[in-house]
C-alpha cells in the first residue's frame, strides 16, 4: 500500500513534488487549451497562488530532454492519457527574474551575471544536440546577450524550437521600482534599456513563451519592446488554472481524512474558509494583491500621496478586466465613490453584479483610528448607493459595496 502523500508545502518543483509522493492537485488539462490560445502569453495572479508549481510542470512537459520521464512523471496525471503533439518537443528556456537582483555590481550587471547562469545551464542541458559546434567562446563569454544570440541563430540553423518560460517576470523591475525610483525604472524599461532590449531579443527567438508574474505594470511599460504578448489574466476559461476549487479542496480533505490524517466536519471546515474566497469574499485575495503589489512597487516618498498613488495602482489592475466599465471618482450624493464598476452589458448581457469601492489609505496607526476609518467609509458606501445615479446604472443587477482599508 502506498504511504500517505505529504503536503508539498514551499515545494515548487513538480519533478520532486511527484518522485517524492506529494499531494498534486492536476491542473494539466490546461495545457492543450493554452496550446490553443497563443504561442505567446502572459498571466498575472497574487503570491501563493501555486504559478511556481505549474510552470515548473510545464517544463517538464515540454522539455526535450525530460521526455523520457513522461510516463513517470505524468502518467497518473490528465495529460499522461492525453498528451499533446507539442509534448517533450523543445529546448526550454527558464527564468526567475526574483533571482537576479543579487549580486554586488550594478543593475545589468547582475541582471547579466544571472542569465548568464541560466544560458550555460541551457547549454549543457542540451549540449548533445549542439555536437560538432564549437561551444568554447559560448561558454567564455561574459555577455547573455551574446549568448542568446547564439542560441537563437544556431538552434534555428540546426531546427530546434525553442520554448521560453520566465517566472516572477516583473520581480526584478518591481525591486528596482520600489527601492530606486520611478525614473530608474524608466530607463530600464523604455528607449534603449536593457531589460527592454532583452524583451525585444525574445520576441524573435522562440517558438513560444509563458510570462507569468503579479503585476501586468513592467509589461505595460516594456511597450513596443513586447508586443506580442496575449493575456489570459481576465480569461475565464483559465480561472481555475491556479488555486484551488472548492470541489479540489473538499477532495483534498476527504483524501487525508480517509487516511486518518485530518479529524472533523469537512462540511464545517469548508464554510470557515468561504467567507475568505468565495462571493464578495473573492475581494478579499484581489485586495491582499494590490497590497503585495503596491508594497513592492512603492517608496517610501510615495507614501506621502498614499491614497492617490494606490488609487492609481488599483486603476491599473481593474482596467484589465474586460467585463466591466470603471468609473473612478464618480460623483455621487454630494460626494465621489473611488470606483463605480459597471458591467458591460453590450459585451457581457450575463453578468449580474455592479460594485461601488471605496479605498482608505492610513499610515500605521492605532486600532481605533482604523475602526473610525472603516465607519466612515461604510457611512459613505451606503451614501453612495442611494443616489439616483448609482441606482440608474446598476438597474438590472445586484450592487455590492466594497471597503477597502490599506494601512
Amino acid at each position: 500500500m502506498d504511504s500517505v502523500k505529504r503536503i508539498p508545502y514551499g515545494i515548487a518543483d513538480f519533478n520532486q513534488l511527484i518522485s517524492e509522493n506529494m499531494y498534486y492537485v492536476d491542473k494539466t488539462m490546461y495545457l492543450p487549451m493554452l496550446e490553443d490560445t497563443a504561442n505567446y502569453l502572459f498571466l498575472i495572479r497574487p503570491r501563493r497562488f501555486g504559478k511556481s508549481v505549474f510552470i515548473s510542470m510545464m517544463r517538464a512537459y515540454y522539455d526535450i530532454s525530460m521526455s523520457d520521464r513522461f510516463q513517470k512523471l505524468f502518467g497518473n496525471l490528465w495529460i499522461g492519457q492525453h498528451p499533446t503533439p507539442s509534448q517533450g518537443k523543445f529546448q526550454v528556456l527558464y527564468f526567475d527574474f526574483s533571482l537576479a537582483n543579487g549580486g554586488m555590481g550594478s543593475l545589468e550587471e547582475n541582471f547579466n551575471n544571472y542569465c548568464c547562469i541560466c544560458l550555460d545551464s541551457f547549454i549543457r542541458t542540451y549540449e548533445q544536440f549542439y555536437k560538432g559546434e564549437d561551444l568554447s567562446e559560448v561558454y567564455a563569454s561574459k555577455n547573455a546577450g551574446y549568448k542568446l544570440h547564439w542560441i537563437d541563430t544556431t538552434a534555428k540553423r540546426l531546427g530546434y524550437p525553442l520554448y521560453l518560460i520566465v517566472d516572477e517576470y516583473d520581480n526584478f523591475t518591481n525591486v528596482v521600482l520600489s527601492e530606486q525610483g520611478s525614473d530608474v525604472f524608466k530607463r530600464l524599461t523604455h528607449a534603449s534599456g536593457f531589460y527592454r532590449e532583452y524583451f525585444k531579443q525574445f520576441k524573435v527567438m522562440f517558438k513560444r513563451i509563458f510570462l507569468i508574474g503579479v503585476s501586468p505594470v513592467t509589461l505595460d511599460d516594456l511597450s513596443s519592446g513586447y508586443n506580442i504578448d496575449w493575456g489570459i489574466s481576465t480569461d475565464p476559461n483559465f480561472n481555475a488554472m491556479l488555486g484551488f476549487s472548492e470541489t479540489e479542496v473538499r477532495e483534498m480533505f476527504r483524501y487525508y481524512q480517509d487516511n486518518g490524517k485530518l479529524k472533523g466536519d469537512i462540511d464545517a471546515m469548508i464554510e470557515e474558509m468561504k467567507p475568505w474566497y468565495d462571493n464578495d469574499g473573492k475581494w478579499q485575495p484581489f485586495f491582499q494583491t494590490i497590497a503585495d503589489a503596491y508594497r513592492d512597487n512603492s517608496s517610501v516618498r510615495d507614501a506621502i500621496k498614499g491614497e492617490q498613488n494606490l488609487q492609481g495602482f488599483l486603476k491599473t489592475y481593474l482596467s484589465w478586466t474586460s467585463y466591466y466599465l470603471v468609473e473612478p471618482e464618480l460623483e455621487m450624493n454630494y460626494g465621489y465613490c473611488d470606483f463605480f464598476l459597471l458591467p458591460d452589458k453590450v459585451r457581457y448581457p450575463e453578468v449580474e453584479h455592479s460594485y461601488i469601492l471605496e479605498l482608505k489609505y492610513l499610515p500605521r496607526t492605532a486600532d481605533t483610528e482604523i475602526e473610525a476609518q472603516a465607519e466612515e467609509g461604510r457611512s459613505q458606501l451606503q451614501q453612495y448607493a442611494k443616489d439616483k445615479k448609482a441606482i440608474d446604472l446598476s438597474v438590472g443587477t445586484k450592487l455590492h459595496l466594497i471597503l477597502g482599508i490599506y494601512f
